[in-house]
């Protein structure tokens, strides 16, 4: 329901205007979800390499990465 969702953002009118993009054309879309990784430092630079992002099944030009995000538990 998400992807679809975000697919109706995709074709949007304004969007297309902004991206300077004709009508009729499929916008590529990425989907990015955070992961706890335990050994990154909170204020570390968490870097995106879309690269790296992977096809959705069963839907045109969609992808997803997910960004290791520092996992801190609250001290007592």
């Amino acid at each position: 329901a998400d992807i679809r969702q975000l697919s109706g953002y995709a074709r949007d009118e304004q969007v297309f205007e902004k991206l300077n993009v004709t009508r009729g054309s499929i916008i590529d879309c990425i989907i990015i979800y955070p992961f706890w990784n335990s050994s990154i430092k909170p204020n570390e630079e968490v870097k995106i390499n879309l690269s790296n992002a992977e096809p959705i099944k069963h839907f045109v030009k969609f992808k997803s990465i997910g960004v290791a995000l520092p996992q801190i538990w609250p001290t007592k």
